[in-house]
């Protein structure tokens, strides 16, 4: 018997996502789509749909290294992150169903 891989839609992709746990692996996982460059230089230079969009380069790079340093998100980084889940919330389901 084959096993179906389940296949998440975003909205399922933002509800998995609710936790400040999850949105910080779900912040460092679009951090992870960032070139080394750009990690380096907390932006965006290369316009390949993977990552931070310059706009939320900065910031998303902070939260990525705010949680990877051992932290939990919470109150302004907490919103700012959820708000960065909902954004890249297309991107976050292709990962999250590795297409």
């Amino acid at each position: 018997m084959e096993l179906t891989k389940r296949k998440y839609s975003t909205k399922a992709t933002v509800r998995l996502i609710s936790t400040p746990e999850l949105a910080g692996n779900a912040i460092r996982c679009l951090y992870a789509r960032q070139t080394e460059t750009e990690q380096n230089t907390k932006s965006t230079i290369f316009l390949n749909r993977m990552g931070f969009s310059a706009t939320d380069a900065y910031m998303g790079s902070y939260l990525a290294n705010y949680v990877s340093s051992g932290n939990t998100l919470s109150g302004d980084f907490l919103a700012r992150a959820m708000k960065l889940v909902y954004k890249y919330r297309k991107q976050l389901t292709k990962i999250l169903n590795q297409d």
